[in-house]
C-alpha cells in the first residue's frame, strides 16, 4: 500500500514537473489526470485490502441506507463548514490586521491560459466522480472503520477526518477539510452506509465546482 502511495504521488510530480500547471495547458492536464489516478488508488487499494482479508462490501458499508435524509445533512453541513471557517477567518483578519488570506485560499486552479475543455473535463471527473467515490471509500470506508475497531466512534471520526484533511496536500484547507471529514464519518455511521458521505461529498463537490467555473467564467 505504501508503495502505491509513493507512486501516485511520484506520478503527480512527474506529470508536473519542468512546468507549471497553473499555466501549461499540458501541465494542467497532466496533473489533473495524475490527481484522478490517485483517487483510484486509493479506492483499489482498499478494496484490495478487503478482498485479502476477506471483508465483503457490505461490511464497507455498499447497501441502502437507514435514512437518506442524511445525505442532506452532510451537503448542509458541509457547507455551513465551509461558511463558518470562512466567516471566522476574515473576522480574526479584521480584529488583528493580519494578512489571513493564505488560509482562505482553498484548492488552486489553473490560470486562464491553462483552462482548456480537456483540464476542465479531467477536473470535473476528478472532483465530482472520482473523488467522492474513492475517498469515502478509503477515508470513511477504511480507515474510520479500522480506527472505530480499535478505539470507539469518536476517536475514530477525528482521525479519519485528520487524514482526510492532510492528504489533500493545501494548509488553507485543513481546518475545514477536517470537519468536513468528521462530518462524513458521522453520516456514515449513523445511515449504516458509504453510499450516503458518497452522495454528500458528490453534490458538495459538484456544486462548489459548478459555482467555481461559473465564477471564472463571468
Amino acid at each position: 500500500m505504501l508503495l502505491g502511495y509513493l507512486l501516485a504521488v511520484g506520478l503527480i510530480i512527474a506529470a508536473v514537473a519542468g512546468a507549471d500547471p497553473s499555466r501549461d495547458p499540458s501541465a494542467a492536464l497532466g496533473a489533473a489526470v495524475a490527481m484522478g489516478v490517485f483517487e483510484l488508488w486509493l479506492a483499489v487499494s482498499v478494496l484490495g485490502i478487503a478482498h485479502r482479508r476477506k471483508i465483503t462490501l457490505i461490511d464497507l458499508g455498499f447497501e441502502v441506507p437507514i435514512r437518506w435524509a442524511h445525505v442532506a445533512t452532510g451537503v448542509l453541513g458541509a457547507w455551513a463548514l465551509v461558511l463558518a471557517y470562512g466567516t471566522f477567518i476574515a473576522l480574526l483578519a479584521k480584529v488583528t490586521g493580519w494578512d489571513l488570506g493564505w488560509l482562505g485560499e482553498g484548492n488552486a486552479l489553473p490560470d486562464s491560459d491553462a483552462r482548456t475543455t480537456e483540464v476542465w473535463i479531467a477536473l470535473g471527473i476528478g472532483i465530482v466522480v472520482l473523488a467522492p467515490f474513492c475517498e469515502e471509500l478509503f477515508f470513511r470506508g477504511f480507515l474510520f472503520r479500522a480506527f472505530e475497531t480499535l478505539r470507539s466512534a469518536g476517536p475514530a471520526m477525528v482521525l479519519s477526518g485528520l487524514a482526510f484533511a492532510l492528504v489533500h496536500f493545501n494548509v488553507s484547507v485543513v481546518v475545514p477539510f477536517f470537519t468536513i471529514g468528521v462530518l462524513f464519518a458521522w453520516i456514515y455511521r449513523k445511515s449504516g452506509s458509504i453510499w450516503t458521505p458518497i452522495a454528500a461529498h458528490a453534490i458538495f463537490n459538484g456544486l462548489s465546482f459548478a459555482v467555481t467555473v461559473a465564477g471564472v467564467g463571468s
